[in-house]
């Protein structure tokens, strides 16, 4: 499985070339904003031609960078490990 985020403000339609070499073990999470929020159609048909599965994340906060540190953050969420019972905390 391969996970690929995409910051639609940074890369636009340029982001989802390729996508009809992904698998149904892929993920695609794409990011945008209010200040483009729109797909054109075309992209819209690729996508669903696709296997992978597409969620999308719309940041309502805007500002310089803002949608990168949402990428960000969620990227450190999806890789962290789900349990820390394996580590040994010191006593004091």
């Amino acid at each position: 499985m391969s996970l690929y985020l995409i910051d639609y403000e940074n890369v636009r339609e340029k982001g989802f070339e390729g996508v009809e070499k992904l698998t149904g073990r892929d993920e695609v999470i794409i990011f945008y904003s209010e200040f483009i929020k729109n797909l054109p159609f075309q992209i819209h048909v690729e996508l669903m031609n696709s296997k992978a599965k597409y969620e999308y994340f719309a940041t309502h906060k805007v500002g310089k960078n803002y949608l990168d540190f949402q990428l960000a953050t969620f990227l450190g969420y999806r890789i962290a490990p789900v349990s820390y019972t394996h580590l040994t905390l010191p006593t004091t």
